[in-house]
C-alpha cells in the first residue's frame, strides 16, 4: 500500500538532483526511501563530498532531518548479507530487488525494467510507480499495509479511535493486524510506547478492563505493552494513526468491514506529517503529548 523506494547516492550527488528527489519523499507523501544498505546515508555524503561547501551543507542537513522517516530493510539473506560492496549500488538493488522488492528503483541508468527509473527523466508527479493510495479496502490486512512502515519504524505510536471500547471483532481484528505488523518490524528501532486513546461512554471500568486483558494480552508478545487513555467522548471524532515519524488519517474509522463482507467497502485515507501529528487533539490537550490519566494498561505474558 504506502510505498517503499531504492535511489542510488550517485544518481543525488549534485545538488540539483538531490533536491529533485528527496522532497517527494516521507511519511507526508506515502513514499519511504529504504535504507539500502544500512550506510546509505554515508553514501550519499560521499557522492557530493567534491560539491560547494554551501551546497554540501544543505544536502547533509536535509540528510539528518529524513534520517527517522528511512525504513530499515534486510541486511543478510540466509545468511549471506544483503550488499555487495564489490559491485555498483545499482547491481545490488537491482539483485535484492528480488529478495525484497522495491515498489521503484531511481538510479543514473535503466535497464528496461518497469521499476527502475532513470533521474534524468524522472517525472515522480505523473510516473504512475510514484502515485501514493489514498484509497484503503477496509480490511484489517489492507489497513495495516498502509501504515506498515509507521508501524515498523516508529519508536512511539498512538491510535485513536473514540469506538474502540466496545472492544468488537471488527475494531480488534485491525489493532490484532496493527501489533502483529508493529512487533514484526525489520531492524532494531526499540518500542517506548503504544496508546490506543479512545472514548468513555461506558461506565463499567471494571468490566472494560478485564476485556482488554482477556482480548489483548493473548496477542501481545511477553514484556510488550498497550496503555488505555479514554476521553471525553463527545469532544472525539477524527480516527489517526500518530507517530513519531509522521501519521495516518482514516476517514471512517480504525474499524474493519467485518472481514471484507463487502468487496466495494473503502475508505480514504491521508498521510499526516510529524508536526500535524503532534498537535492533533482532544479538547486541546495533544494526544501525543497527553495529560489524561492511563485507564489502563495490558502486557503480553
Amino acid at each position: 500500500m504506502s510505498r517503499e523506494y531504492g535511489i542510488d547516492p550517485e544518481a543525488i550527488n549534485t545538488y540539483e538532483t538531490f533536491f529533485q528527489v528527496i522532497p517527494h519523499f516521507g511519511s507526508r507523501h506515502f513514499r519511504y526511501i529504504r535504507r539500502y544498505p544500512k550506510k546509505w546515508s554515508s553514501m550519499v555524503k560521499r557522492a557530493v563530498d567534491n560539491i560547494a561547501p554551501r551546497a554540501k551543507a544543505r544536502i547533509i542537513e536535509k540528510l539528518i532531518q529524513i534520517d527517522k522517516e528511512l525504513v530499515d530493510c534486510l541486511s543478510d539473506h540466509n545468511g549471506n548479507p544483503t550488499y555487495n560492496g564489490t559491485i555498483s549500488w545499482f547491481d545490488n538493488a537491482n539483485s535484492f530487488h528480488s529478495i525484497q522488492p522495491f515498489d521503484g528503483i531511481i538510479t543514473s541508468t535503466t535497464n528496461g525494467c518497469s521499476y527502475v527509473c532513470d533521474i534524468y527523466s524522472l517525472d515522480i508527479d505523473t510516473n504512475p510507480i510514484f502515485k501514493p493510495p489514498y484509497r484503503v479496502r477496509r480490511t484489517a490486512d489492507e489497513m495495516a499495509s498502509i501504515a506498515k512502515q509507521l508501524l515498523q519504524h516508529a519508536r512511539e505510536i498512538h491510535f485513536v479511535d473514540p469506538h474502540f471500547e466496545k472492544l468488537n471483532q471488527r475494531h480488534f481484528r485491525p489493532l490484532k493486524k496493527f501489533l502483529e505488523t508493529i512487533f514484526a518490524r525489520i531492524g532494531n528501532t526499540p518500542i517506548s510506547k503504544i496508546i490506543y486513546h479512545t472514548g468513555n461512554l461506558i461506565q463499567d471500568d471494571a468490566g472494560i478492563k478485564a476485556a482488554f486483558d482477556k482480548r489483548i494480552i493473548p496477542i501481545l508478545p511477553a514484556g510488550a505493552s498497550v496503555s488505555f487513555v479514554r476521553w471525553p467522548y463527545d469532544q472525539m471524532h477524527n480516527r489517526f494513526i500518530l507517530t513519531d515519524i509522521g501519521g495516518i488519517g482514516f476517514g471512517i474509522g480504525l474499524d474493519d468491514d467485518d472481514l471484507g463482507s463487502n468487496p466495494n467497502h473503502f475508505d480514504d485515507v491521508y498521510p499526516i506529517s510529524l508536526d500535524t501529528c503532534l498537535e492533533k487533539d482532544c479538547g486541546g490537550i495533544c494526544f501525543m503529548n497527553n495529560t489524561q490519566p492511563v485507564f489502563h494498561s495490558v502486557t503480553g505474558q
